[in-house]
């Protein structure tokens, strides 16, 4: 059998402010034969790239795009633009080769992946050390979209209501009249990809997720799916969950926004 390494860390973001600030994030190493306990104290700032001083440390980044985001989407008779796109995510995990779970500790009340008409590129949500030597090479990323539970950390009012909190915000115009989608919907999506190996010279494991506005909106048959109306809740969250696509790859965190 193959003893199994957990990596737990703490991820105390402040996300969706307009002002630049800074934050700590704990990690805890847990080995579970013969490994010690290792406390790994970084400095992260959010919407900034953050540089490793050890260079045999691994990293990852996840970074996110959603394209037509602004742009008029004509579909049927109806136009559509969506000027402001987020979903949250409860937790996630990530698999080495050697069955390695990188995963988010309990402490973490959600990631935040938003991306408005004025963004352009890939939106870098969080670039961290994984605070280990030995592992290197990894095949699976798993996310979890769930409500957001807490407002710990959490400023942006959206996700938040009065008997429900929200796991999917979406606000645009159809026709020119404004919408506001909201979802509390919940799944949990696995990501099996290639072996990918990070080999020297500061490479990054970099996890871009990627999803097109025009996917969520128009069906297999080319008919607008208008989020205005309740019964189209489930066929969204549905083209959502199938068109949220993952790209990996290794190399310089720079190379993302190229």
């Amino acid at each position: 059998y193959i003893s199994v390494t957990k990596l737990l860390f703490t991820v105390n973001l402040l996300l969706y402010r307009r002002i630049d600030f800074k934050n700590y994030i704990e990690f805890e190493v847990m080995k579970i034969i013969n490994y010690s306990v290792i406390l790994i104290l970084l400095l992260l700032t959010v919407g900034c790239i953050t540089s490793s001083q050890d260079d045999e440390l691994r990293r990852f980044a996840i970074l996110f795009n959603a394209s037509e985001v602004g742009e008029p989407l004509a579909i049927e008779s109806d136009t559509i633009i969506v000027t402001d796109f987020k979903f949250a995510i409860d937790r996630f995990n990530l698999y080495s080769d050697t069955d390695v779970i990188l995963q988010t500790g309990d402490e973490v009340t959600a990631l935040i992946f938003a991306y408005t008409d004025v963004a352009s590129g890939n939106k870098l949500i969080l670039d961290v050390d994984m605070g280990v030597r030995e592992v290197d090479t990894f095949r699976e990323y798993e996310i979890f979209l769930e409500p957001v539970a807490s407002r710990t950390n959490i400023f942006d009012e959206d996700f938040f209501g009065d008997d429900q909190n929200y796991s999917v915000i979406i606000r645009g115009t159809i026709n020119s009249l404004p919408f506001t989608f909201r979802s509390s919907a919940a799944f949990e999506k696995s990501y099996p990809f290639e072996p990918v190996t990070l080999g020297e010279n500061r490479e990054t494991l970099t996890l871009l997720k990627k999803i097109s506005m025009l996917d969520i909106f128009e069906d297999a048959d080319g008919q607008f799916i208008n989020p205005v109306l309740q019964a189209n809740e489930e066929k969204i969250i549905s083209n959502l969950e199938n068109s949220l696509i993952l790209e990996v790859g290794a190399s310089s965190i720079f190379d993302m926004f190229q």
